[in-house]
């Protein structure tokens, strides 16, 4: 999951720093050790990482435990030994530089198959104690979920300090909720889509806008509405077996592609490039203590 197969290509394409996203304990646990190989390696790419459990993967909370009277008090056994790992492992990985956030973490409304609603509330109830505790900001995933999402950390606002709302793609509606809490948007391109994405993309205040990639997902298609702003592309191999250095791979999101989705977002909203990088470099730099 964390193969980082090019990173001197990368860096060629300006990025300095990589935030390896974490969805559940295991890969929590799996990044942080992937973070000491890398350093070890001397990579010129900086990785860092995140703490916590994708809404669709709630369930792990809660597995194992037993059926019958106990039921109950097994839940809330496991839930509290789930969250108790996530929490050191929170503690020691943003001691040390390498966790800069919690998450992903939220709701998915789109995906219950995965996770029923319930868990998912339940995870995203137990995983806000750790920010509260450690004062990380938060790596957040809302999928068909903006007012019920909202709703939920406005209550809890006093519990976090910061967080993004990453690979955004609600209603303007949605945005001016997310906005009204002091939260940060995240665009890729899952984000500019459509026209209707587009105009949401627009009202992003420069003060409150992220951009990311959400590699190797969310890389811009030629069938979005946002695939007029781009410019820069590089030659790609159709097979991965065919992959060469200093070149992509067909239907594969990478890191590089920062550089398309800062050229589609300042198309979309009419402004140079160089003042949307700053914008989103300073956010991001300042929110994640990069």
């Amino acid at each position: 999951m964390f193969a980082f197969p090019q990173p001197w290509g990368v860096w060629r394409q300006g990025v300095e720093t990589v935030i390896v996203t974490a969805g559940s304990l295991e890969e929590s646990t799996e990044a942080q050790r992937f973070l000491a190989k890398n350093a070890s390696n001397s990579s010129p790419v900086r990785l860092v990482t995140t703490v916590g459990v994708h809404p669709t993967r709630c369930l792990e909370f809660t597995q194992g435990g037993p059926d019958g009277e106990s039921a109950g008090e097994a839940v809330a056994a496991r839930v509290a030994a789930h969250v108790a790992a996530l929490r050191s492992l929170a503690v020691a990985g943003s001691a040390g530089g390498g966790v800069v956030a919690l998450g992903e973490l939220g709701l998915d409304l789109d995906r219950l198959g995965f996770c029923p609603a319930e868990e998912q509330r339940r995870g995203f109830q137990a995983q806000l104690a750790i920010a509260e505790e450690t004062g990380l900001p938060l790596f957040l995933h809302c999928r068909n979920a903006g007012p019920e999402m909202a709703a939920f950390l406005g209550e809890n606002r006093a519990r976090f300090k910061d967080g993004v709302v990453h690979s955004f793609d609600g209603s303007l509606a949605d945005l001016t909720a997310f906005l009204a809490l002091d939260l940060f948007i995240g665009l890729n391109g899952c984000s500019l889509r459509t026209e209707e994405n587009l105009e949401v993309a627009r009202a992003v205040p420069l003060e409150r806008l992220m951009l990311e990639t959400d590699a190797p997902w969310c890389e811009i298609r030629p069938t979005h509405a946002s695939f007029e702003g781009v410019k820069t592309t590089l030659p790609v191999a159709k097979d991965p077996k065919k992959f060469r250095w200093g070149e992509g791979v067909k239907g594969r999101c990478e890191p590089w592609m920062m550089l398309q989705v800062l050229e589609a977002v300042s198309h979309a909203k009419g402004l140079d490039e160089a003042t949307v990088a700053r914008h989103a470099h300073f956010n991001a730099r300042r929110v994640f203590g990069l």
